[in-house]
């Protein structure tokens, strides 16, 4: 067996064989994994090719805001709902009254905004060209210029997900999704639906909302993972997007690993970072869960004589 002669990076970064047993002391959260693999990858590191969706530019104004006027108030004043999906609002008038319902204005709503019905029981459109912003206003039938309550309906398409090896690595997919509002989102990943793993947070770049890419990784090779996307609008808007799945391929072949745990040891979650010295090939550096399955590699392109010096940091990235 090929032994690899690496930094162990889980402990006081000591030279050690890859072949040797590796303590139990791990250095890194297994979230922070997937935050380190994005900064990674937005530094360069490992998408070195691939077909990743263009990013479209963010909505030109700012997001519609609720808004109340007279004695008509509603809730919820804020929600995120893929299109096709319901809610149910209510409103009512401190003096009593009947209150009518309008969708970007019209009565009832359209079959472009939306519809709803007298008891506020709200359909999002079946589809939108991209993902944004509806208003549904409750008015006093009495008076409904002087009277009246809004609120905000995000209707957010889908994610894009592109599978490996699209992404230019067998072990790394990309989700993009685009909100019409600013806020962060993050996403759940793992071999079952019930997910397990996540990737962390991350923020539109626009005040008005936007593209969020996430690079999600930390994946095994010839697996099939679900995933998906958790939305958070600054408005305090939750979407839970779709499931979708991807399959890994086989990742490049990397230095053999033994992993073993000291009689009586708890290994604490985390990763290994591995930057290898022996046997020379293109696949250097490479991370391990804690019982050795390859989870990230990168490849670089030059010779096998070329040697890596170090895995260096982006400039926002944790290592």
């Amino acid at each position: 067996m090929n032994e690899a002669l690496c930094f162990d990076r889980g402990q006081n970064n000591r030279r050690t064989s890859a072949a040797c047993a590796l303590t139990a002391i791990r250095f890194i959260s297994l979230i922070f994994l997937t935050l380190a693999f994005l900064l990674l990858g937005a530094c360069g590191f490992w998408i070195r090719s691939g077909v990743v969706p263009p990013e479209s530019p963010p909505p030109g104004g700012p997001p519609a805001s609720s808004g109340q006027a007279g004695t008509v108030t509603i809730a919820p004043q804020y929600v995120a709902l893929a299109p096709g999906q319901k809610v149910q609002f209510s409103a009512t008038a401190s003096g009593g009254g009947q209150i009518e319902w309008l969708v970007n204005g019209a009565t009832g709503g359209s079959k472009t905004s939306g519809a709803i019905d007298g008891s506020g029981k709200f359909v999002a459109p079946a589809a939108v060209a991209q993902s944004e912003n509806i208003s549904v206003t409750a008015a006093l039938a009495s008076s409904p210029q002087q009277n009246y309550a809004t609120a905000v309906v995000a209707i957010i398409q889908p994610a894009q997900i592109t599978c490996p090896p699209f992404t230019g690595n067998t072990q790394i997919a990309s989700y993009s999704i685009y909100l019409p509002a600013s806020g962060k989102a993050f996403v759940e990943f793992g071999k079952s639906t019930s997910y397990g793993l996540n990737t962390w947070q991350v923020a539109t770049t626009s005040p008005n909302g936007g593209q969020v890419q996430i690079y999600v990784a930390g994946m095994q090779g010839n697996s099939t993972y679900h995933m998906r996307g958790q939305v958070i609008l600054d408005n305090g808007a939750i979407f839970t997007d779709a499931d979708q799945t991807c399959n890994t391929g086989t990742p490049p072949t990397t230095a053999s690993i033994k992993i073993s745990t000291p009689s009586g040891g708890t290994p604490q979650p985390g990763i290994e970072m591995w930057n290898t010295l022996i046997p020379q090939n293109l696949t250097q550096a490479f991370a391990t869960d804690l019982n050795g399955n390859v989870i990230w590699t990168y490849t670089f392109h030059g010779t096998s004589s070329d040697l890596l010096q170090g895995i260096q940091l982006c400039p926002t990235a944790i290592f």
